[in-house]
């Protein structure tokens, strides 16, 4: 191992030189690789974002969170629900099984939540999301 140290400081300007060389054809060929190498992966997740202007955290969680993530909850498959709620603002991640359909299961969760919009405040704004890799 101190062999491999001695050649480094003595040959200073050819180790510089191979590391530039690695990079640049390392950024030169980053850009050549097809996107289908890629595979789309899909996560058992899906997420309600919720926005509601400047409302109280406690209005927050009272009028608008909770009915959405008891409506979530209905949902078949459903494994865990969890909530990160600001300021008028709220991300609600509703967890799947790994041999869930998303797809079937994204349907259920804006229906669900859909047929609550009478229940919540006027003015909330809701965005149902799946989560993927695109």
């Amino acid at each position: 191992m101190t062999w491999l140290i001695q050649f480094a400081v003595q040959n200073k300007r050819a180790v510089v030189f191979c590391a530039l060389l690695l990079s640049v054809t390392g950024a030169y060929l980053i850009f050549q690789i097809p996107q289908g190498v890629f595979p789309d992966a899909e996560f058992p997740r899906i997420t309600v974002l919720v926005d509601y202007g400047l409302a109280p955290l406690a209005q927050m969680e009272a009028e608008v969170v909770k009915p959405i993530e008891e409506a979530v909850m209905m949902v078949p498959g459903v494994e865990v629900v969890r909530s990160a709620t600001n300021r008028g603002s709220s991300e609600i991640n509703s967890h799947f099984g790994w041999k869930e359909d998303m797809f079937k299961a994204y349907q259920l969760v804006q229906a669900q939540v859909g047929g609550i919009q009478h229940v919540l405040p006027p003015g909330v704004e809701v965005n149902i999301r799946r989560v993927n890799t695109s």
